[in-house]
């Protein structure tokens, strides 16, 4: 049974994981049979299936991307002794860390990583999604097709650069943000597009252009700042 989340402390609450041992070999056991069950159609389509600390992970590699799915079954357990499936995934592009080192307090830490998000973050309106499910999972095939009808068409806007770039001034890719688009944009389409798609969302911003003239001659993050929107764009701005 799918339950979906629209408040996110709901969403802890419930899922926050236990300590029971026993629960917890019930969690590895359906881990097990869930990774069997998307093994078919996500190796079809071009993931590796690994084990990360026990947690069931699918790869997929393609131009500079890196996705990432991963089957997670928490110690949680409901009135019934359920115990809930969730499904994130991780967005990666290999050039998103040279983009960053030139701004980050620290450019040898600049991370990789473009967005993460749970599965039910994909559907309208957004939320989270948890499957209750018994010790012997009874609802494989529905959580499989439900993941690849949402994840397998979402990863594919990704796959043609030029077309992302597009999506991305049209404000089309879900789950991308301004900042993390003129990063995308700067590590895709280089500094000629990463211009336009400043002139197109922040022409008229004028917290964005204080944020210019007050944080861009600094060069780089103060580090152990936040990485605030306009601080972010202020200072990728500086690479164009």
């Amino acid at each position: 049974m799918r339950r979906t989340y629209r408040d996110s402390n709901a969403w802890r609450r419930e899922v926050l994981p236990a300590t029971d041992v026993a629960s917890a070999a019930r969690a590895l056991s359906v881990r097990q049979t869930l990774a069997a069950a998307f093994s078919p159609k996500f190796e079809r389509a071009g993931f590796r299936r690994f084990h990360n600390g026990g947690t069931p992970l699918f790869e997929r590699r393609f131009e500079s991307w890196i996705a990432e799915l991963l089957l997670r079954v928490d110690d949680a357990r409901d009135e019934s002794g359920r115990l809930p499936v969730r499904v994130q995934f991780h967005l990666s592009h290999q050039r998103m860390r040279d983009v960053r080192a030139k701004y980050w307090s620290v450019p040898s830490d600049a991370p990789m990583k473009v967005l993460s998000g749970d599965i039910g973050e994909l559907e309208l309106p957004p939320g989270h999604w948890a499957w209750w499910i018994g010790s012997e999972p009874r609802y494989d095939a529905e959580i499989v097709d439900a993941v690849c009808e949402r994840f397998f068409p979402w990863l594919a806007q990704f796959e043609d650069g030029e077309e992302l770039l597009d999506q991305l001034l049209d404000r089309a890719v879900p789950l991308v943000d301004e900042p993390t688009g003129l990063e995308v944009t700067l590590a895709e389409g280089g500094r000629r597009r990463a211009r336009r798609y400043v002139q197109t969302f922040f022409a008229d911003d004028e917290t964005f252009w204080e944020e210019v003239d007050r944080l861009g001659e600094r060069g780089r993050l103060p580090e152990g700042a936040p990485l605030r929107r306009a601080a972010a764009l202020a200072f990728t701005y500086k690479l164009l």
